[in-house]
């Protein structure tokens, strides 16, 4: 790119990249340092999706640039060049509190309750003037070298006056920092950044975050139908606070963030009280949980500190105006030294008889130390008999464990097919993610991996028929989560990405299907007949080739367990029959297994 933008900013180089383009620029005019950030598009964006993208940059600038704060990033200058949008904004020293965090350690309850009493402070300017920010996190905090606070990136910010450039249904943000009503795609005002904060706070104070999961979905869901973890070790004034801005509804929460603010700046000046007892939770009208407004609070009486003496005498060394012990020793001078003493005068030395040399062992071991040794080689022996035993204990009891948790998946995995057949996929889906937890095989984990991806395209296509849009996008990525070549799955994601109006999104999403890709996974034991009015064509297990090497590999396994049953050879069977039901349960022939396995096996006759 060009060195100069407008014949106004020098460029200096690049500081950080990621969906936009940020460098160090000097304005030659003024002879300031300043940050330019420079709109990033993605490649093969076109049409609609990049006159969206070109309106939302420009509008960051607006929310931004609307705003006079010291909390506040300035916005400076914003154009365009020769197809090049920039925005110049105030440069800044120091580093993110993400940054912050990762390089300085856990902050101190008085420093996190500074930070979020300043992005308080900004946030009730920003509100007065229309603009909602809606992506309070740690990346989006800048801490200055003297401790000031800057927020920044209005990118997704919205301004309340101005015509949305979002529809109903539509998602913005972190999801562990969105408030429900932005994980629902619905109407957002002030307090859902109140709602943000207080998971930033909750996040500072504990060192994690209230809302987790191992997947967007599960951390979603947690946002909407869970209550925090109480937050133990903080004084319950201030948890308070928190509790009551993490409120489902919104009608729980404050109602302003100055008002959070006073009531956080009061619960630091409170007498602090434990948190070990969470405050009683209330319910609200709406189902959401809630914490009183004003938790009880307890006299507090902190313990008393302890110092170690500073007058102690260290340890063998002499006390005040003592001489460090040394002994004497007697010296005398062999035969035929000098014949005179440091003074000078003769010394006569005395004949000394010479004596026959003996050599001594260089270690001497007394009978007694010699029956120590022995009992602690005797105690060394039997510790490593015992660890021999224990390993072996454990390696069995890892066994056991296999054996049982491979049960307990084949009767989730039954019930999650009974559910399906009656058409509930929600619970089938929820039934095999705790299939996934009992350690399945590679082949048990690629088998569960496709039932949930086809539980979620029909969660989706339910989702997509009852005009709950946000949802159905969430079951099409799930299902891609769990087979990303469910080229089906990829397509109707496309598709409901081209209807919301995300075009650009749809279109990388229909260039990411691979050549040659399966047009949908291989049915299962799920994927019945019955459902093919909703699911649509089905293929088969006799016309899918996988489905058949699955059903051939299981049927020869069950084969070789007969014929080592009829030779009396039992333990052999068990491991063909055992191995048949776990590696391909959804074939008939691994069902065979398992009943043959149940039959002659279980009680420990093939062990």
């Amino acid at each position: 790119m060009s060195q100069m933008i407008k014949n106004k900013y020098q460029i200096v180089h690049e500081i950080a990249r990621s969906n936009d383009i940020v460098y160090e620029a000097l304005d030659v005019t003024l002879g300031r340092k300043v940050a330019l950030k420079v709109l990033n598009f993605p490649a093969g964006i076109t049409g609609q999706a990049r006159r969206e993208r070109i309106e939302r940059f420009y509008r960051e600038a607006k929310a931004a640039g609307r705003l006079t704060h010291p909390s506040i990033v300035s916005i400076y200058d914003c154009g365009e060049q020769d197809g090049l949008y920039f925005i110049a904004m105030e440069y800044l020293e120091g580093q993110t509190l993400t940054a912050r965090r990762q390089a300085g350690g856990p902050l101190t309850m008085q420093e996190a309750a500074d930070i979020g009493s300043q992005i308080l402070d900004a946030l009730e300017t920003a509100h007065a003037s229309g603009v909602i920010h809606r992506d309070i996190k740690p990346d989006n905090i800048f801490i200055l070298p003297d401790g000031r606070v800057k927020l920044t990136d209005f990118g997704i910010a919205r301004i309340t006056q101005d015509q949305a450039l979002t529809s109903d249904g539509q998602v913005f943000g972190t999801p562990s920092y969105m408030s429900p009503e932005q994980i629902h795609g619905g109407q957002i005002d002030r307090r859902s950044d109140l709602f943000s904060t207080g998971v930033l706070l909750y996040e500072l104070l504990t060192l994690h975050k209230p809302f987790e999961g191992d997947s967007v979905i599960a951390i979603t869901y947690a946002v909407v139908h869970q209550a925090p973890a109480p937050m133990h070790g903080v004084p319950q004034a201030v948890e308070g606070v928190i509790q009551r801005a993490l409120a489902k509804d919104p009608n729980y929460r404050f109602q302003s963030a100055r008002e959070m603010q006073q009531a956080l700046q009061a619960a630091m000046l409170a007498p602090r009280t434990s948190s070990w007892m969470v405050p009683p939770q209330v319910q609200n009208p709406t189902g959401a949980f809630a914490p009183p407004p004003y938790p009880a609070q307890q006299a507090y009486a902190p313990p008393p500190s302890y110092a170690p003496s500073a007058n102690l005498p260290g340890m063998f060394l002499p006390q005040s105006g003592q001489q460090p012990y040394a002994p004497q020793q007697s010296v005398q001078m062999p035969q035929g030294s000098m014949p005179w003493g440091w003074n000078g005068q003769a010394v006569q030395q005395p004949q000394q008889p010479q004596l026959p040399v003996r050599y001594q062992p260089l270690i001497v071991v007394s009978p007694q130390t010699r029956r120590v040794l022995l009992t602690l080689a005797l105690a060394i022996a039997a510790g490593i008999l015992l660890g021999l035993g224990v390993l072996a204990f454990i390696n069995r009891y890892n066994d056991y464990k296999v054996q049982s948790g491979n049960a307990a998946m084949m009767a989730q995995i039954q019930q999650a097919a009974n559910l399906y057949n009656k058409q509930e996929y929600a619970k089938a889906a929820a039934l095999l993610q705790q299939a996934l937890q009992q350690h399945p095989s590679q082949a048990q984990l690629q088998t569960i991996d496709q039932e949930l991806a086809y539980c979620y395209v029909l969660l989706g296509r339910k989702d997509e028929a009852q005009n709950n849009s946000a949802q159905a996008e969430l079951d099409f990525r799930s299902a891609l989560h769990y087979a990303p070549s469910y080229a089906d799955a990829r397509q109707e994601l496309a598709s409901l990405l081209k209807q919301t109006g995300k075009t650009g999104e749809a279109q990388m999403e229909t260039d990411s299907i691979p050549s040659g890709a399966a047009s949908q996974p291989p049915p299962s034991s799920l994927n019945s007949a019955s459902d093919a009015s909703v699911a649509g064509a089905s293929i088969s297990s006799s016309q899918d080739p996988l489905i058949q090497q699955q059903q051939n590999n299981a049927q020869q396994l069950l084969q070789q367990g007969v014929q080592y049953q009829q030779q009396n050879d039992l333990q052999d069977a068990c491991t063909a029959w055992r191995e048949a039901s776990t590696n391909y349960p959804a074939t008939n022939a691994g069902q065979q297994a398992a009943n043959e396995y149940s039959t002659y096996c279980s009680g420990g006759a093939g062990l």
